[in-house]
């Protein structure tokens, strides 16, 4: 694809997004961590001096959501969230973040590096993130990788609900993982299937010759309810599974079952649908999305009885690729 003169105006101009994080370039700055050029003050074009179009250049990559992406003086890219500074949001997430709870190796939350406050707005800041990716890009290539995925899951749902925390939005975009060891050479922060200096495609090792670290991430709609608490209820109807059943703006549930549904209803759609060698999740995915939130298990029973389950997978299955179902619809 080529564009003409006129269309470099649309990689030339940075939108509200943009320039939103640039006018704070200084305050990052301070902290240690460094924009792409693109999103500096004094960003120039870099295809005005290169002669390439903005479509193959690093800087012609535009920021498309509300995270930004800054580099440390050693290198190590992170990520970068703008968050109400009164939320619950970012209390949750330090909570989950102290160094005691980060010495459990069963917490697979989101490290919080740091929080920035913002100097000129009291309402808002920053936390500082390493950069990850989405758990399921690129896809899992053998079943075994699918198991690796489920036990970090499940332990780590576990050690959420006992600090007291729900998630209420644990569907698989909000999976992430920690793929350095994958991909040796690193990937681009906006274009994840680029190096970072846009110099060819990121080439990576499977993630079982690699191992990676799975994370529960954006904690935007979660609460903490402390053990000793005797309300365990909540209301609301956001999050992106909208098919649990007990989901109401005035009929207070129990949000920890709620998680429960939606990372069973996670494994239904993702796994067992999908792939015809993943049927040994079906149960747990039917137990888990029991329609009645009291006859669903609990994060420990389930992790329980997924480690129950996961006996029985035979070492060729494990080594396997998942199996699309579509391949058996089509005779292939």
């Amino acid at each position: 694809m080529s564009l003409n003169p006129g269309q470099y105006r649309v990689f030339e101009t940075r939108p509200p997004g943009e320039e939103y994080w640039s006018a704070r370039e200084e305050l990052f700055n301070a902290h240690g961590y460094k924009f792409r050029p693109r999103l500096r003050k004094e960003w120039t074009p870099s295809w005005h001096t290169t002669g390439k179009s903005p479509l193959h250049s690093e800087d012609g990559e535009i920021l498309k959501t509300h995270l930004v992406d800054a580099y440390t003086d050693e290198g190590k890219c992170v990520c970068i969230k703008r968050v109400l500074r009164n939320d619950e949001e970012p209390r949750i997430a330090q909570m989950l973040s102290t160094k005691e709870l980060r010495a459990d190796p069963r917490n697979h939350c989101v490290p919080i590096i740091e929080v920035i406050d913002d100097p000129d707005d009291d309402s808002v800041s920053y936390m500082v993130m390493p950069l990850l990716r989405m758990a399921d890009l690129p896809p899992f290539q053998y079943v075994k990788e699918i198991v690796d995925f489920m036990d970090q899951t499940l332990e780590g749902l576990v050690f959420i609900h006992e600090n007291g925390v729900a998630h209420r939005d644990c569907v698989m975009r909000n999976f992430l993982m920690d793929a350095d060891a994958m991909y040796p050479e690193g990937f681009h922060p906006v274009n994840y299937w680029f190096k970072r200096d846009y110099s060819g495609w990121a080439t990576h090792i499977p993630r079982s010759v690699a191992g990676v670290r799975y994370y529960f991430a954006d904690f935007g709609i979660s609460v903490r309810i402390p053990e000793e608490e005797p309300q365990k209820f909540v209301t609301g109807t956001l999050g992106r599974d909208q098919e649990p059943p007990e989901l109401s703006d005035t009929v207070p549930y129990d949000p920890f079952k709620l998680d429960i549904f939606i990372i069973g209803n996670m494994l239904r759609q993702e796994f067992c649908d999908k792939f015809t060698n993943t049927d040994f999740l079906r149960p747990l995915a039917q137990w888990m999305t029991n329609a009645d939130p009291e006859q669903r298990p609990t994060a420990k029973e389930v992790l329980r009885q997924w480690l129950e389950t996961r006996q029985t997978i035979s070492v060729v299955n494990m080594e396997w690729r998942p199996r699309p179902r579509m391949e058996n619809i089509l005779g292939t």
